[in-house]
């Protein structure tokens, strides 16, 4: 399963999504519907790309109000096979109508096999490509209009993504340095004592085959298994920053798959 789902939460159909509470506007606030959202991602990606199938789809409803009883968060995932033999793109969503965080839209990566997801990571780089909205008058068109320009650079990033993962993957990491690094990042804040103790554990138990190799990759996916110990909330943020940290570790930049090695770093 791909999708995080908060304390409280639960996972929903679509149309639960749909029929979920939005309150009504006032002079400030101006909630953006659900619905809206995951109509839009889906409706730019299959006019932009037609060639992407839709390959799963995945929703929460959290934030329950104590007074009322209401469900005021929305997460989504949206996995697409693009033809990749690996990796297919991942469209990741989140709203809150009551101001806890505003509306946002981000693109990565998701791991595939023959055609299904296979993990629950998502992966997820840089902020160029992830874009966000308040929940104010006019939101729902500015979000929309950010989402149509900002397509083409999804899958550009989801491109430059699967390129920095195939030199991650010749990088080899032995066992007793995966756990040195994994230390460094608690260490330097890059994750939080809970998904430290998390990440030793699939970096020590592979929870995937496809993890056993020991390698950067492998370590990256370790990682990212721990980042998950996190509110659905800040996992955008906190998977950037893990990003972040393996491509300067590593000085991985835009690079053509599998044509550079890149030494370990001490």
């Amino acid at each position: 399963m791909g999708l995080m789902i908060e304390a409280g939460a639960e996972a929903v159909t679509y149309e639960d999504v749909c029929n979920a509470y939005i309150p009504e506007p006032t002079e400030s606030h101006y909630p953006i519907p659900h619905k809206f959202i995951i109509d839009s991602c889906r409706d730019v990606v299959q006019t932009i790309f037609p060639e992407f199938k839709l390959i799963n789809e995945q929703y929460a409803l959290g934030g329950k109000c104590r007074e009322t009883g209401k469900l005021r968060h929305m997460f989504g995932v949206h996995t697409y096979d693009t033809g990749h033999p690996t990796f297919g793109l991942a469209i990741g969503m989140r709203n809150s109508v009551n101001k806890n965080f505003k509306a946002s839209i981000a693109a990565g990566c998701n791991p595939l096999r023959d055609g299904l997801i296979v993990c629950s990571n998502l992966c997820f780089s840089g902020d160029a490509w992830v874009i966000g909205r308040k929940n104010t008058m006019h939101g729902q068109a500015e979000l929309y209009h950010k989402l149509i320009n900002n397509a083409h650079a999804m899958n550009d990033e989801f491109k430059r993504m699967t390129r920095q993962f195939d030199t991650l993957e010749l990088i080899p990491v032995d066992q007793d340095r995966g756990y040195e690094i994994i230390g460094h990042m608690e260490g330097t804040k890059v994750i939080k004592t809970n998904q430290f103790s998390a990440a030793q554990e699939a970096w020590r138990n592979p929870p995937q085959e496809s993890w056993e190799p020991r390698n950067a990759l492998s370590l990256y996916n370790a990682v990212t298994e721990g980042t998950k110990k996190t509110s659905p909330s800040r996992v955008l943020d906190e998977l950037k920053d893990v990003h972040g940290y393996f491509m300067d570790r590593y000085k991985i930049v835009d690079v053509e798959p599998r044509m550079h090695m890149v030494p370990e770093v001490a």
